[in-house]
């Protein structure tokens, strides 16, 4: 079994990433975006 930190970590990582991205952004900017949008179909 993968150790528990190892998935702390990535879930770190994925913040990181997610902070990056939007960094800028208002709603508006992020509800028009294209990649955020496939990225909300593809989580629901």
């Amino acid at each position: 079994m993968r150790d528990y930190r190892l998935y702390l970590d990535d879930i770190l990582a994925a913040m990181e990433s997610i902070d990056s991205f939007v960094t800028g952004m208002n709603l508006e900017t992020f509800q028009s975006d294209d990649k955020t949008a496939v990225n909300c179909q593809l989580s629901t």
